[in-house]
Formats: C-alpha cells, structure tokens, sequence
C-alpha cells in the first residue's frame, strides 16, 4: 500500500506471494490502531451530543418541578450511555477480531 514507504521499506526482499514484510506489517498496524483510534475520538463526541439533545427534550418536556427535571434527564442520560456503551464495546470487538 502507501503507508510504509519510510525507513522499514525494502525492495531487497518478498514474500512467497509477492508481497514485502516490513511494508505488510507496517500497514495493518497502522490500519489496526488507526481505526482503534478513531473510535476512541469519536464516541465521546457522540456521547457529549446526545447528553446535549436529552436536556433539550427534557426541557420541551415542560415539567412541573426540578426533580421531574433532573429524573428525567438522568432516565435518558443512562438509557442512551448504557446502550452507548454496549455499542463501543461491539464495536472494538469487532475492529480488534
């Protein structure tokens, strides 16, 4: 590919089918972590938006008192992180098999 052309590429060696080692490993390991990394930016950034829309439904909500407030948003905010959660634990799962 394009990623390993630094100081690990060689033309001196190949593979039986053709292919380089260093520029192989080189590759899937930047791909590997690459899309480990991403996920890990990416979802708390998910999670901060949708804790952001659940207060703004709580608030169109109009309830009568504080607490219905704040019960209300803690039901969402645990609702949307617990099946958040299990979404990025599948995720890693599935990137890292």
């Amino acid at each position: 590919m394009f990623f390993a052309q630094g100081y690990t590429y060689t033309n001196e060696y190949k593979l039986t089918d053709g292919g380089q080692p260093c520029k192989e490993l080189t590759n899937d390991y930047i791909l590997y972590n690459g899309y480990s990394g991403g996920v890990a930016l990416l979802l708390p950034g998910l999670n901060s938006i949708s804790i952001l829309i659940m207060t703004k439904i709580t608030i169109f909500e109009r309830n009568k008192t504080l607490t219905e407030d704040m019960s209300s948003i803690m039901g969402k905010i645990f609702f949307t992180s617990f099946v958040n959660t299990v979404n990025n634990i599948l995720t890693i799962f599935i990137i890292r098999v």
